[in-house]
């Protein structure tokens, strides 16, 4: 300990870890309850843990959507993530569509229009630059989606150059933001 003298004699004491568990269906569903330990701000934290992620009533679709998109199957009572699922994770995990304090903020948004003090209109453009946020976050994200020339000048700005993003056509001119 610190400020203590005298002789020390270090040793080395070998141990091992375990991994964390995987979740089954009922520990996921309590973790989306009761989300939010992690983040610092005790507000958005307290905000997550009176409603944790998702709603009680769409907990369960949102697990049974990871399993019929083939982000996770289960193995006995275990859900483990596929080869799929991790690869979506590594690319999405530090991108704004993954940030779990989010659910806090629109959670503490939604508190704040309940006692009159935000109107829904604000929120819901709130919302609304979120949702192209991360629209243009996810599309531009060359790991994700390949982009190729449609072979069109931009019918809006006319100096950029239309491309296929998936199913999507988007100007590659930054300034130009079409479509909107």
């Amino acid at each position: 300990k610190e400020g203590e003298s005298g002789p020390h004699e270090p040793t080395i004491r070998e141990s091992t870890s375990t991994p964390p568990r995987y979740y089954t269906e009922a520990t996921l569903l309590r973790a989306m309850e009761t989300a939010g330990k992690g983040v610092e701000d005790e507000e958005l934290r307290d905000a997550l843990k009176m409603n944790g992620i998702g709603r009680p009533s769409t907990r369960a679709a949102i697990i049974e959507t990871l399993f019929k998109r083939g982000y996770m199957e289960r193995c006995k009572k275990s859900l483990v993530p596929t080869e799929k699922g991790l690869a979506l994770n590594s690319v999405v995990k530090t991108m704004r569509i993954a940030d779990v304090a989010m659910t806090g903020e629109w959670e503490k948004e939604l508190a704040r229009i309940e006692r009159g003090e935000l109107s829904d209109d604000t929120f819901r453009k709130e919302i609304e630059a979120y949702t192209r946020e991360i629209t243009s976050e996810l599309i531009s994200c060359d790991k994700l989606f390949g982009s190729r020339d449609s072979g069109c000048a931009c019918p809006k700005c006319g100096t950029g150059r239309m491309r296929f993003y998936g199913k999507v056509v988007r100007c590659d001119n930054t300034e130009c933001g079409l479509p909107v």
